[in-house]
């Protein structure tokens, strides 16, 4: 049965994704703390999360006998709205790019980005492109490759593969801007992470397991609170690369913190049947959502000063989240079959 709790959370990774994407309003906003990096520093969990979770349910109920049939049914999931989406969001931001500045100064995208052609397009396609977020589908699309001898060396080596995850985690703060984000190395550590806790701690969305820890998940709201409480701190350091470093460990252990947190979600299906499934169709439309919202709001309403600025912001969010959830009922209801590809639903 589908855990709504675990629906949950993955719509905190959503409504982060778009809090993430359209932190840049904030960026003239003045305070002690940059409001701009606090909120990347929580919202920026969202990415992190996924490849976690990605991880954590493809590994749980693997075995040899099913691998080949896991792992097919996982590329159909990916792979086919990944290319789907490559062609209607070029498209898109081909149209969205034409544009002229608002009064604001904001601008959809360069142009340059977009391929003039079929070759150029499909070569997009295949190496994947920065702006809009769908590289994390390709990403994910190659993790999934490997994911058989990932987990053959995680089972085969319990205690050197955590020791190989913190190798790798060490690697990326040390390198850290150096290692490309859309890349298996960046995401490494969240996705073994996922692996290993679904081999070696499989009953972890379990409500009796945390029961005994003490109920409720509360290590994992102490984890994550004195992290939050860090990010500040270190938000009031001139150099961000302190902060940034401390950051990425953040990220590699706030997965694992709101698997905890998920537990004071009732289990049961308190938003209507199938809310979440918007999952993917949310995460491919809210970029230039975001550029659009913001683009014709601000030909009508130039917010001065940061109060403005910051409502500003908090409307556009909440635009971006409305316009996302009415695209997604529309094409469920509607154009059912054009739903059942692009979110790889068959």
């Amino acid at each position: 049965m589908r855990d709504s709790r675990i629906d949950a959370i993955k719509y905190y990774g959503i409504v982060g994704m778009v809090l993430l994407h359209s932190s840049y309003l904030l960026d003239d906003v003045s305070g002690d703390i940059p409001i701009q990096m606090a909120v990347t520093s929580i919202a920026g969990i969202g990415l992190p999360l996924y490849f976690f979770l990605s991880a954590y349910f493809f590994t749980i109920g693997y075995s040899s006998e099913n691998m080949e049939r896991k792992i097919i049914s996982r590329i159909k999931k990916i792979a086919i709205p990944y290319i789907l989406w490559q062609f209607i969001m070029i498209n898109v931001y081909d149209i969205l790019g034409r544009l002229d500045r608002n009064r604001l100064g904001i601008r959809f995208i360069d142009e340059t980005y977009f391929p003039s052609g079929i070759k150029e397009t499909f070569k997009f396609i295949y190496k994947g492109w920065r702006d809009p977020p769908l590289w994390y589908l390709l990403v994910l699309i190659q993790f999934v490759f490997i994911t058989p001898v990932l987990l053959m060396l995680v089972k085969k080596f319990r205690y050197v593969s955590l020791l190989a995850i913190s190798m790798i985690i060490l690697i990326n703060v040390g390198y850290y801007g150096d290692i490309p984000y859309a890349s298996l190395p960046y995401w490494a550590p969240e996705y073994l992470s996922g692996i290993w806790m679904a081999i070696y701690a499989p009953d972890v969305v379990r409500d009796d397991k945390w029961k005994k820890l003490g109920g409720g998940g509360g290590y994992a709201v102490v984890g994550i609170f004195f992290f939050w409480i860090g990010s500040c701190i270190l938000l009031k350091r001139e150099s961000y690369t302190v902060y940034d470093h401390f950051k990425y460990l953040g990220w590699v252990l706030a997965p694992i913190a709101l698997l905890g947190i998920s537990y004071f979600i009732p289990q049961k299906e308190f938003l209507y049947k199938g809310q979440f499934d918007a999952e993917y169709i949310i995460f491919c439309i809210h970029y230039p959502l975001i550029h659009m919202v913001a683009t014709v709001v601000g030909n009508f309403i130039k917010p001065v000063g940061d109060a403005q600025k910051i409502y500003f912001w908090i409307g556009v969010v909440g635009a971006v989240l409305l316009c996302s959830h009415i695209a997604h009922y529309f094409l469920k209801r509607w154009c059912r079959p054009v739903y059942r590809l692009l979110y790889g639903d068959y």
